[in-house]
């Protein structure tokens, strides 16, 4: 090697100040780690074919949205992993609809938030659109909270007359890798009930099955009114579904709709009635692989008597116990 690098600079003709001390190319400042880097990938693309990406982009946003999402799989190991009870997420549940609404346009939602599960308190209802837009080259949801006095009906009937546009609370959605990352502007204002004014910042991200919110919300003497005290995301999982079949002795209840991230049906057998929940098990401890297992809970137990496990997302589940028998089967 060093005799390679020595015949190459013997056979190398001579130049003008060649004698003076090579000089050194100065080191590349390290990045830090903590440092984000960020890229602009449509800096050198006209505006049709930033426009046809944003469409594109759209398309596969709006795929991802509809359904049910449910963040039942981190409230259930919160309290196992000792996740200080101030910190904890509590449980939160989204059913999200694609709507066939002109007035509204062709990418509009509804989403109903839910605390506690699908069977839980209502907590708001949002429509929301989306589309394309060059200018900040992101994909823009512009959200709208219903009218106090107005009662939902026919929810491809609703119009911009039934809904309140938030404004200055847009969300951004640019690409990354298979999903999303969304941001609000930062001006974002919300009128709460009794005419209080809330500051929000929300980030999300989000991908075909999970969905990561961090949402802050900060009154106008600087209360935090909502948000988790140290900003870490609510995670929620979509959701597949399934329907069930229940039986205590010569009884049965079938066509039970429900969800695998801590769907619960209830079961009327009079004096036996009992419950059953699925859940889509993402082991946050332990070895275990993720499963679904199918829970039976006689009456108000708390603690299922009897579970059975799969597969995650396995087609079909079944356990039985004693005189109760249950099967749940993909849609």
């Amino acid at each position: 090697m060093f005799g390679l690098i020595m015949l190459s600079f013997a056979l190398a003709p001579p130049e003008v100040g060649a004698n003076k001390p090579l000089e050194t190319t100065p080191a590349t400042p390290p990045i830090s780690s903590q440092e984000v880097v960020k890229v602009d990938f449509f800096a050198k693309l006209d505006e049709k074919t930033t426009s046809q990406i944003l469409q594109k982009d759209t398309e596969d946003l709006a795929k991802i949205f509809p359904g049910i999402w449910d963040s039942d799989n981190q409230a259930f190991f919160e309290p196992t992993l000792n996740i200080p009870k101030e910190l904890r997420h509590p449980r939160l549940y989204a059913k999200i609809v694609a709507l066939k609404n002109p007035s509204l346009g062709d990418k509009a939602f509804m989403v109903e938030y839910r605390e506690g599960g699908g069977n839980g308190k209502l907590l708001k209802t949002r429509f929301f659109t989306l589309s394309p837009d060059t200018k900040s080259r992101a994909i823009k949801q512009t959200i709208y909270e219903l009218k106090p006095d107005f009662k939902i009906g026919d929810i491809n009937a609703v119009t911009t007359d039934n809904l309140i546009k938030s404004e200055g609370c847009e969300i951004d959605y640019r690409r990354r890798a298979s999903g999303f990352t969304g941001d609000t502007s930062g001006n974002c204002k919300l009128l709460m009930k009794g005419g209080k004014t809330i500051r929000s910042t929300e980030h999300h991200d989000i991908d075909a099955n999970f969905w990561e919110v961090t949402d802050i919300g900060v009154d106008e003497s600087g209360v935090r009114v909502y948000g988790n005290l140290d900003n870490s995301p609510t995670k929620l999982r979509k959701a597949n579904i399934y329907e069930c079949w229940a039986s205590y002795r010569d009884k049965t209840i079938a066509n039970i709709q429900t969800y695998d991230a801590g769907g619960e049906m209830k079961l009327d057998f009079g004096a036996n009635s009992a419950r059953l929940l699925l859940r889509n098990v993402d082991w946050s401890i332990g070895n275990n692989r993720p499963s679904l297992t199918l829970y039976l809970y006689h009456k108000n137990d708390d603690i299922a008597q009897i579970y059975s496990w799969t597969d995650e997302g396995a087609n079909r589940i079944a356990l039985a116990d004693g005189d109760y028998q249950a099967s749940c089967t993909k849609q």
